[in-house]
């Protein structure tokens, strides 16, 4: 897993909050939850958000791209030049008790998270990214029986192997925790 920490990348945010939250707008309340996302003050976008004519989708791409490409090189695996992979980037906004069960991308190799918004408020006990360790021995572990949590901050960023099984936790504060997610597959 190889954490990242951009700086300068709110002009890019806000655009991306802007064009979800009105996709969000005109989408029915039935279509707004899909795959691991749950809860009634959730959305979770069409994951084209990197495919859209914008020049923010075409900076949102390239920075998945490099982001994915920084932890191939540090885990010494393989990843094709950009117009070589596929990627599919969506966005998750999350509201009180909003979260998203375990789950893994299959089908793809490579997964990645930025943190846009976090509410401001929120307790680090709250809406926590958690990686559940792989092992099998360790999920019985009462020390550790999920894995490693993650606490969110705008602009910050996870990139990990798609097989590794992750959930969102739940936050219990006003507020919308929103997030982009993207699956690199060749």
């Amino acid at each position: 897993m190889h954490e990242i920490q951009l700086q300068e990348a709110d002009s890019l945010w806000d655009s991306i909050i802007t064009h979800v939250k009105e996709e969000r707008e005109k989408t029915p309340h039935t279509k707004r939850n899909r795959y691991s996302l749950t809860g009634e003050k959730s959305y979770h976008s069409e994951d084209n958000l990197v495919q859209l004519d914008t020049e923010w989708s075409k900076q949102l791409k390239l920075l998945c791209y490099k982001a994915t490409e920084d932890f191939a090189k540090m885990e010494k695996k393989p990843l094709l030049s950009i117009d070589q992979v596929f990627i599919n980037c969506w966005c998750m906004i999350m509201g009180r008790g909003a979260y998203s069960i375990q789950h893994s991308h299959p089908g793809a190799i490579y997964s990645g998270v930025f943190w846009l918004q976090v509410p401001t408020e929120m307790p680090k006990d709250q809406g926590q990214f958690v990686v559940v360790d792989p092992r099998q021995g360790a999920r019985l572990s009462m020390y550790n029986p999920e894995g490693f949590d993650v606490a969110p901050t705008r602009s910050h960023g996870l990139v990990f192997e798609s097989w590794l099984e992750h959930l969102v936790q739940p936050h219990f504060i006003d507020g919308e925790r929103i997030s982009i997610s993207w699956n690199v597959a060749f």
